[in-house]
């Protein structure tokens, strides 16, 4: 039992006593007196309670109890009551009990429970199964305290707990509909790392969910993770789901669940919920974690979970480090959330309404039900939590108190024949006969039965702390004095000490002055801004500015626009839900010596001109400073540290930035954007740090190099400026060239900052051998042409960006860099003639990306490893090309990717010879048109070689589709593509065409494609009387009833570079290997199954031989037959061998007489040389 009540009745029992001729009491069953409830002997036990009363022991002990006295921390309102009765009545005694008891109370809670009254001490409960951890409160709040433990606890079973990793989702969770966007991963809050995950949701189901882990029947758990944000309404939980097994369906698999739930509160800072100790059921050997809403209302963020096992048991160590108010356990006992309503009536907060509520819906009609009532196991109820709802109720002018008149009833059914009331009753109004009638019970139904006109509240006097100086009047709230019509322009308005809950306008040129900024609090209780200056010439000086409301554009202080001329000065700004201080459209305003603290943002100026920022320290922000759009401002002499993003300039210029130190942000420390020049210019001189280093950025400047002690470099309209061996990190661009050219950027270090490297209207620099790891993007170049990129070290920038990017960029070489681990290795958007030529792009989620660019060319890069598990499925692509065209990509390795070439709505690309294997899907085209694909090796992959979807009038030849798990080739309303010359080789399925019509076969003399599992012979040509084999099967290799090879090819094809301009193509039963031509003839091995037959058919350029051929087999000339199909262009040579490994060699067959010719030719030649040769060595 909380025993500030009891301070609160004793006071009241005093002044009943001394007001009692004008005080009636509460009417029970019609009558005026308390029939049943005798006044004479309750006051008569409270006396004999009292005996023996001294400054070392509290005055609160049960009856019949002499040694249990109860202490504990409530809040400071008893003791206001106990001595303000103790004046009202001229009691010495009273007045000189309230000082002795406030000092009991505090050696006291340091004896017992070794916690003070400022809450920065420990205390420690001993564990257990059932035991919810401590709370205690100081002036009316119940704060939530951080949990530590000494407890033995094995490895945390959570993989990725602080959501961190991953493209699209974090590693290790998802959400049961993944299209939901009311579930974001996000970085506008983390309590460790970069990102959470939230649900922001408005009367809507949204979840997210851990992959299961492996655990153990029948064992402890303890699981815990932290919230941010606030909960409006619906049911929100945090829950452990145990399984028999790894998939999580809880109506196959499901072993139960256990959770806590989360209540409507604003949790403005992180608060760390604990489900404590939980047992995993029988046949349980699976869990997870779930951050869950039903039908919910609100933007919570959760971060950093745990579930590890109980190895040995200990104690929780309570630490109240942090004063965030609990509302779970204020709202699970009565008692407490009756004293909050009280406490934030008083001070005229109005979520009283929300808490009387609260309290009001635990009223039953035999007594209030609460925690602690079914906790107990037993119907049991508190006779002092009826008598507080009838209290409450009267004080806060409550419509309809409920069961007003049972609960009277009650309050007297439970007085004792001593007087004293029984702190509790069973069902049926019967005393508990285990329980006691105490003094706290006893003076709290007194005070419930007055008559509500009668009530006395001596603990609440009107106060009126706000004082007009000029006009020597006084208000009860700093708005009522500015309202005021006698406040005019000019007037300055004195603000004592104390908390004002409200949303200030100032709309007349004032001075506002807190008596101590500390302790002279104008609080919005999280409604709204806290103080919007609309006037001109306002002075605000020496506040605590703190609680904004948390929707959209609620801020500390709001200067509007047209708003010019005012100081914001010396004060505490401080957990609002924007900024801190926002200038809007405003100008010619100062703003110094604040200390701003835990808001979104410090300070932001938009739209605003000819400002000063200066002196302030600002810290612990989500943003520090931010101009945008806003130019000729000063920012001067500020601490900027510990805020997620320090200094940021959006399209601002023409600043001054002097002695600023940037120091310890976690993300960026300083940084400049802008779509244009003037952006970028802006007077930051050395004197400015990061992290103790100083920031050079240089405008104008020609033919230097940058000091090597640099924390941030920027290049505004430079030239000939060298940046190397520098060590760069945490700033929003660790290296920034704008409208810079003939530049070298070489053998840096740049870290953790938004883009390692920056390039803004850039041409023909140098960036190489740099070492760029851990940022959100590793280089991005916009509308910057002619650079080169080449040897760098690029990698783990992510999770959403880039290695490399191009935007609107063209004529830039990418060479020789090896990218790894971002989530797009190179990107080029509306970017075109770029060459991307032999680097390594692994583990990225995208490898290369193209969208909607054209004419750039991708050769001999190694692109492996770019794949993602997320849920059953495997996602990650090694080149994606999106509404892109004729662009070429040549000899380029893609192995191991979720799928290794995707192209979406593009057209006249050209992939030609790469390797594309082992992939999870090979090459898919989606919406795409008259795309090339020729030559390729598409091989091992898991699931389709080559799919089109939805893709016309693509070409695929001399392609090789061999070993895909699933399907050779997938076409889906895909028609009129051309498929031929490629070999279909031990696919499980080789190809399927589903409401798709193509053509798989170039006519008669050139043949289709090879199927591995064709089971037809070649005998003949093209019709039955034509015998002879051509290498062409006689019967049709059937797709379906609309899709047809009608010439399959009775061998593998394979295709030769002759020469640069002439090709020999093949089709054989043998492997070939070794081609060559030297000019004159054409030369290959045959390798096959020794002693079976092989056969040969060769189509060759008669522009590269055009004679009558003979055909070798290992030095032996073979009967071969030249094909009727054979033609001007093109001779078709048919010829069989014994297979081993054979040579072949086909040379022309030269005419007799030339043959002839050529021998004289020959021998003249030698002749002739002779006779020189003498001649020569006579002289």
């Amino acid at each position: 039992m909380h025993k500030s009540a009891l301070f609160l009745i004793l006071a009241c029992l005093f002044l009943i006593r001394s007001l009692a001729p004008t005080i009636n009491m509460y009417s029970v069953k019609g009558q005026n007196s308390l029939e049943g409830f005798n006044e004479d002997k309750a006051l008569s036990f409270i006396v004999s309670m009292l005996t023996n009363y001294s400054a070392d022991k509290w005055l609160c002990k049960e009856h019949g109890e002499s040694t249990t006295y109860w202490i504990y921390n409530d809040n400071a309102l008893a003791f206001q009551i106990l001595n303000y009765m103790g004046n009202k009545t001229n009691n010495a005694t009273l007045v000189d009990a309230s000082s002795k008891i406030a000092d009991t109370i505090e050696s006291y809670s340091r004896q017992c429970y070794n916690v003070s009254l400022d809450g920065n001490d420990r205390i420690e409960v001993l564990f257990n199964k059932t035991i919810s951890y401590p709370s205690f409160t100081g002036t009316g709040y119940t704060y939530s305290p951080v949990i530590e433990s000494d407890m033995k606890l094995g490895d945390n079973l959570v993989f990725n707990p602080s959501v961190e990793r991953g493209a699209k989702y974090p590693d290790g969770w998802y959400q049961s509909d993944p299209n939901l966007i009311k579930t974001p991963w996000t970085t506008r809050y983390a309590r460790s790392g970069s990102k959470s995950i939230g649900l922001n949701v408005t009367a809507e189901n949204a979840n997210w969910r851990s992959h299961t882990f492996p655990i153990s029947p029948l064992t402890s758990y303890v699981v815990k993770c932290y919230v941010n944000g606030y909960v409006e309404s619906g049911n929100w939980f945090i829950k452990i789901r145990w399984f028999n097994s790894s998939e999580p369906d809880p109506v196959k698999n499901g072993k139960g669940e256990n959770f806590t739930q989360i209540y409507p509160e604003n949790y403005s800072k992180w608060m760390q919920f604990v489900l404590f100790e939980f047992t995993s059921p029988d046949e349980a050997c699976y869990a997870d974690v779930s951050f869950v809403t039903e039908n919910g209302t609100g933007e919570l963020y959760a971060d950093d979970f745990e579930v590890k096992e109980m190895i040995e048991s200990g104690t929780f160590i309570v630490r109240n480090d942090r004063k965030y108010m609990q509302i779970a356990d204020r709202q699970s006992y009565a008692d407490l959330l009756a004293f909050v309503t009280l406490d934030r009536y008083y001070r005229n907060d109005p979520t009283y309404l929300k808490l009387w509520e609260n309290l009001t819906a635990m009223c039953k009609p035999e007594g209030v039900e609460d925690k602690a009532f079914n906790s107990t196991g037993r119907s049991k109820y508190d006779t002092y939590k009826v008598a507080l709802v009838l209290i409450v109720g009267k004080i806060i002018g409550a419509h309809d108190i409920p069961y007003e008149q049972e609960y009277a009833e009650i309050l007297c059914e439970m007085q004792q024949p001593n007087g004293g009331v029984r702190t509790h009753y069973l069902q049926g109004i019967i005393p508990d006969p285990e329980a006691k009638e105490n003094v706290e019970t006893t003076c709290l139904a007194i005070y419930a039965l007055i008559p509500k006109e009668n009530m006395p509240i001596p603990w609440y006097t009107p106060r009126y702390p706000v004082h007009n100086r000029d006009t020597g009047l006084k208000y009860r709230t700093i708005q009522a004095a500015i309202d005021a019509p006698e406040t005019l322009d000019g007037h300055t308005i004195f603000i004592e000490a104390g908390t004002y809950y409200e949303n200030v306008v100032v709309y007349k040129s004032l001075s506002l002055i807190g008596e101590y900024r500390s302790r002279t609090i104008i609080d919005a209780n999280y409604t709204g801004t806290v103080m919007n200056i609309t006037a001109c010439n306002v002075n605000v000086t020496g506040f605590t500015i703190q609680h904004s409301g948390w929707r959209w554009m609620s801020f500390g202080v709001y200067v509007s626009e047209w708003s010019t001329g005012n100081n914001i000065s010396y004060n505490i700004i401080t957990e609002n839900y924007f900024e801190g201080v926002r200038l809007n459209g405003s100008s010619s305003n100062v703003v110094s010596r604040n200390n701003m603290t835990n808001n979104h943002c410090g300070i932001i100026l938009y739209n605003s001109s000819n400002n000063g920022i200066i002196d302030n320290n600002i810290t612990n922000n989500g943003d520090g400073v931010e101009l945008l759009f806003s130019a000729n401002n000063t920012v001067s002499g500020n601490n900027i540290s510990g805020n997620n993003y320090g200094i940021q300039f959006i399209s601002s210029s023409n600043n001054v930035l002097r002695s600023n130190s940037m120091a310890n942000n976690h993300y960026y420390n300083f940084g400049v954007n802008g779509p244009s020049l003037s952006d970028f210019v802006n007077d930051v001189d050395a004197s400015n740090t990061v992290d103790g280093k100083p920031v050079y950025y240089w405008v104008n400047k020609r033919d230097s190099t940058v000091p090597l002690d640099a924390g941030y470099v920027a290049l505004v309209n430079c030239t000939g400026i060298t940046t190397q061996n520098l060590n760069v990190t945490h700033n929003w661009e660790g290296i920034l060239l704008v409208y810079t050219t003939n530049s070298t950027v070489m053998k840096n270090n740049v870290t953790n900052s938004g883009c390692g490297m920056y390039f803004l209207e850039s041409s023909n620099n140098s960036i190489c051998r740099n070492s760029i790891t851990d940022n959100n993007n590793g280089i991005q170049l916009y509308y910057s042409s002619n650079n080169s990129i080449h040897g760098n070290n690029i990698k783990t920038n992510e999770p959403n960006n880039y290695g490399i990017s191009f935007v609107s960029s063209s004529y830039n070489t990418v060479s020789g860099n090896n990218i790894a681990n971002n989530s797009v290795g190179i990107g080029l958007t509306d970017s075109s003639s770029n060459s991307i030529i032999g680097n390594i792009i692994t583990e990225n989620y995208e490898g290369v990306s193209l969208a909607s660019s054209s004419y750039n060319t991708l050769v001999d890069n190694n692109i492996i490893n770019n794949i993602k598990k997320v849920l059953w499925n495997y996602e990650g692509v090694g080149i994606w090309l999106s509404s892109a065209s004729n662009n070429k990509v040549y000899h380029n390795n893609f192995i191991n990717n979720g799928v290794g070439v995707r192209l979406d709505s593009s057209s006249n690309n050209t992939l030609v010879e790469n390797d594309v294997v082992n992939n999870y899907h090979g090459i898919h085209l989606f919406l795409s048109l008259n795309n090339t694909l020729t030559g390729n090796n598409v091989t091992a992959n898991n699931y389709r070689g080559i799919y089109l979807f939805d893709s016309l009038n693509n070409i695929l030849t001399r392609n090789n589709i061999a070993a895909n798990n699933e399907y050779g080739i997938y076409l889906y309303y895909s028609s009129n593509n051309t498929i031929y010359h490629n070999n279909f080789l031990n696919n499980t399925i080789q190809a399927r065409a589903e409401k798709s019509v193509d053509v798989w076969d170039d006519g008669y003399l050139s043949g289709g494609n090879y199927w591995s599992d064709y089971a037809g012979i070649d005998i003949c040509g093209p019709y039955p009387n034509e015998t002879g084999s051509d290498g062409l099967g006689d019967v049709p290799y059937t797709i379906d009833a609309n899709n047809t090879d009608s010439y399959p090819l009775m061998g593998p094809f394979s295709d030769f570079n002759a020469t640069s301009e002439y090709h020999v193509q093949t089709i054989s039963n043998s492997k070939i290997s070794g081609f060559q031509f030297n000019g004159t003839a054409i030369m290959f091995n045959v390798t096959g199954e020794d002693g079976t037959v092989g056969f040969c058919r060769i189509c060759i350029p008669t522009a590269l031989m055009n004679v009558t051929y003979k055909v070798f087999v290992n030095g032996t000339e073979v009967q071969h037959r030249l094909l009727l199909c054979s033609n001007s262009t093109h001779s078709y040579l048919y010829f069989n061998y014994t297979h081993s490994t054979q040579k072949v060699v086909i040379t022309p067959e030269f005419p007799r007489l030339l043959l002839i010719f050529t021998l004289l030719l020959m021998a003249t030649i030698i002749i002739l040389f002779k006779k020189l040769n003498a001649q020569h060595t006579r002289r």
